[in-house]
C-alpha cells in the first residue's frame, strides 16, 4: 500500500476540517500545527543547528508538505520556504467558496521551536506568498 495520502483526500479532508472548525479554525490550526511540530525535537533539547535538519526533514520527508522545502536559520531567524505545498490548493479551494483559510505551518514552527535551547521566545517575523503553494515564513527567535 502507497504510504502517502493522495493529493485529492488530503485536499478534501482539509477542506472538511477548516470548515467543521467554523469560527474557530484558526485557534485550531495553530494547536494542531504546534502539535506536529512538536515532533521534531524528539522528546529532548536539541540546538538550532539540530533544528535547522531535523526540521528540514520533518517538512520536507516525514510531512512532504510540498515538492521542495528548505529551512535555514541565520542571525536567529528560522527561515522556511515551501514549493508546491500540497495543502495551498485546498486553500484555494476554501477563498474560491468565499470561506477562511488556514495553514498549519506557522504553528508546527512555533511547535518545532519549543525544545530548542536558549531559545525563549519565538515571533512570526515575515510571511512571502510567491502564488499558490509557494511561501517562505520566518520567526524570529530569541
Amino acid at each position: 500500500m502507497d504510504e502517502q495520502i493522495p493529493d485529492s483526500l488530503l485536499q478534501k479532508y482539509h477542506v472538511a476540517l477548516v470548515k467543521a472548525l467554523g469560527e474557530d479554525v484558526r485557534k485550531g490550526f495553530v494547536q494542531l500545527g504546534r502539535e506536529l511540530g512538536s515532533e521534531v525535537g524528539g522528546g529532548g533539547k536539541i540546538t538550532l543547528k539540530e533544528l535547522e535538519k531535523k526540521l528540514q526533514d520533518y517538512l520536507q520527508n516525514d510531512l512532504k508538505l510540498g515538492k521542495k522545502v528548505n529551512v535555514k536559520i541565520e542571525n536567529n531567524i528560522l527561515n522556511v520556504e515551501v514549493d508546491e505545498c500540497r495543502v495551498c490548493p485546498a486553500n484555494e479551494t476554501l477563498r474560491s467558496q468565499g470561506g477562511k483559510d488556514a495553514c498549519l505551518l506557522p504553528g508546527i514552527l512555533m511547535g518545532s521551536v519549543k525544545p530548542v535551547e536558549n531559545v525563549k521566545k519565538a515571533s512570526m517575523a515575515g510571511v512571502e506568498h510567491f502564488g499558490v503553494g509557494h511561501c517562505k515564513m520566518q520567526l524570529k527567535l530569541e
